[in-house]
C-alpha cells in the first residue's frame, strides 16, 4: 500500500466531512462583532490546550471537562460553534430562549451573536488559511504557532494513530514510502492541513501590525505558562484579567490564576484527556522532534524554513528550538 492511498482513504474523502460545503458558506457570511474572539491554529499546534485555558478562565475554573477544538471550528461545524461559549463557560447545556436555529446555534437574521457586551464574549476557532479567512477591525485574532520540527513530529504521530485506527489491518512497515511522509508535508498535497510555512507567513505578513490581531507561540505558553494564562485573558478583555487575582481559597490564598496554572499543566490534563481521545493531547515536549527525526529531515525542514521565511522574522522566532543540538 502506497502512503498516498492512505491520504486517500483519511483525508480526501473526510475533506467534505471536515468542512461541508455548507458550513464553509456560513463561516464566510459570519458577520464578526467586538465580542468574538478567534483562534486561528494550524493543525498540531497546541489548540486544544489553548482552548482549555479559555475554558478555565471563563468558567472561573469550575468547567474540567476535555475540550476537542473541532466542536469550535465556525468552517466545521457551522453556527453550532457560536454556542460552545456558552456550553464552556457551564457543565450544563445552555437555556437560552431566544432566537435558536436548527443547530442549537443562538444567532439572530444577521448571522450574529446575541450579545456585542465584552462581558458576554464569542470565542470560535478556525484553521482557515488568510487568503479565505474574512478578518475586520471589529474582533480579536490569536495566531497559536509552533516551531515546525515538533509540528511535524506530532503531525506524524497522528498519521500514525489514524493509521491504526483506520485500518487495523495494515502495518506501518507494510506501506510503501512511509518516509517519504515528511514530503508530503513540505509540499501542498495534504488537503485539509495546508503548508504549514505558508499558512504562517501569510498571516504573519498580512496582520502582524494589526492592533486586533495576536499571536502567541506555543513555545512561550510552556516556558511561561503563567504569563500564557494572563495574555489569554486578555485576549479575551480586560475584565477576565481582573477576575484572575480573585481569592478561590481563602485559606491557602489560591487566586483564580494560581488554580488555573495548576490545572492546566500537561501532567494535569493528561489523565483526562485519556478518557477521551488521548491523541488529541500528547507530551507538549519541546524539542521532542530530536528523538525522532534523521538529521537529513531536520536539515530538509531547515532548507524550507530558509526558503519560505528568511526576511520576515520568522526565521528569528525558533533559532534554539530547530537546532539540531
Amino acid at each position: 500500500m502506497e502512503i498516498t492511498d492512505i491520504y486517500d482513504n483519511i483525508f480526501k474523502k473526510d475533506v467534505s466531512r471536515i468542512f461541508p460545503a455548507n458550513y464553509l458558506s456560513l463561516a464566510n457570511k459570519l458577520e464578526h462583532r467586538p465580542n468574538h474572539r478567534f483562534l486561528i491554529s494550524y493543525n498540531r499546534c497546541g489548540s486544544n490546550w489553548f482552548i482549555y485555558i479559555v475554558q478555565l478562565i471563563l468558567s472561573s475554573a469550575e468547567n474540567t471537562d476535555p475540550v476537542d477544538d473541532e466542536n469550535y471550528i465556525i468552517e466545521s461545524v457551522g453556527l453550532r460553534a457560536l454556542d460552545m461559549t456558552r456550553k464552556m463557560m457551564s457543565k450544563t447545556t445552555s437555556n437560552s430562549s431566544s432566537n435558536v436555529n436548527t443547530n442549537g446555534a443562538t444567532v439572530n437574521d444577521t448571522m450574529t451573536a446575541d450579545n456585542d457586551d465584552e462581558e458576554d464574549i464569542v470565542f470560535l476557532k478556525t484553521d482557515y488559511t488568510s487568503d479565505n479567512f474574512p478578518l475586520n477591525s471589529m474582533a480579536r485574532y490569536m495566531l497559536l504557532m509552533r516551531n515546525p520540527k515538533d509540528v511535524y513530529h506530532a503531525f506524524y504521530q497522528a498519521i500514525d494513530n489514524l493509521i491504526r485506527s483506520e485500518h487495523m489491518d495494515v502495518k506501518i512497515g507494510e506501506i510503501k514510502h512511509y518516509d517519504k511522509l515528511l514530503d508530503y508535508w513540505l509540499s501542498d498535497s495534504i488537503p485539509d492541513c495546508y503548508n504549514y510555512f505558508t499558512y504562517v507567513k501569510q498571516y504573519w505578513l498580512r496582520f502582524r501590525r494589526e492592533p486586533n490581531f495576536h499571536f502567541m507561540l506555543y513555545e512561550d505558553m510552556k516556558h511561561e505558562p503563567r504569563k500564557a494564562i494572563e495574555t489569554i485573558a486578555k485576549f479575551l478583555g480586560d475584565n477576565y484579567v481582573r477576575r484572575l487575582s480573585r481569592v478561590m481559597d481563602s485559606g491557602t490564598g489560591e487566586t483564580l490564576l494560581d488554580r488555573i496554572e495548576r490545572l492546566s499543566t500537561m501532567d494535569t490534563m493528561k489523565p483526562m484527556f485519556d478518557k477521551q481521545d488521548s491523541w488529541r493531547l500528547r507530551k507538549g515536549v519541546i524539542g521532542n522532534w530530536r528523538s525522532h527525526l534523521t538529521r537529513e529531515q531536520s536539515d530538509a525542514i531547515d532548507r524550507k524554513v530558509a526558503d519560505e521565511w528568511t526576511g520576515t522574522g520568522l526565521e528569528l522566532l525558533w533559532e534554539r528550538e530547530l537546532k539540531w543540538e
